[in-house]
């Protein structure tokens, strides 16, 4: 009885997860970074994302609860497009995972499963006359100037 708990234990114990994380061009379909990791328990995206730009040394700021900058995109003021008169556009990160906008933190996300897809990707809010009328609107489809350099 005691070989099979510790069977068990050892089984349990190098049973481990993968995750694919990939980090999609601001300006372009080009991908950045498509990367698995691998992590020996259940966790949370934050944390797995962390771990992939850590271990392929992708530059960023940010933290398990979100992603400010990547490769020196904009941030804070220089994140916002003014259009018009009470019209802007605010750029930063967002992410989903297999294909959908999760609409939490990603500290908040459980990961516990193989197969699934994190995707980070530089996008847009947009503010008109009082309402928000956009989120996480992907910047490769305007690719504006200031964002996608010549």
């Amino acid at each position: 009885m005691r070989f099979f708990y510790l069977l068990v234990l050892s089984w349990l114990s190098s049973s481990a997860f993968a995750t694919q994380v990939v980090i999609e061009s601001p300006c372009s379909d080009v991908r950045l970074l498509d990367a698995q990791v691998e992590y020996g328990q259940a966790t949370n995206a934050g944390a797995v994302t962390l771990q992939a730009f850590d271990t392929n040394h992708v530059v960023y700021i940010g933290n398990a609860v979100g992603i400010n900058s990547i490769n020196g995109t904009v941030t804070g003021t220089h994140a916002v497009e003014t259009i018009a008169d009470s019209v802007f556009r605010v750029y930063g990160w967002c992410y989903k995972v297999d294909g959908v906008e999760p609409g939490v933190t990603p500290d908040h996300l459980p990961v516990t499963s193989n197969d699934g897809v994190i995707t980070w990707f530089f996008a847009f809010a947009k503010y008109d006359h009082g309402s928000w009328i956009k989120m996480c609107e992907p910047t490769n489809i305007i690719k504006p100037s200031f964002v996608c350099h010549p």
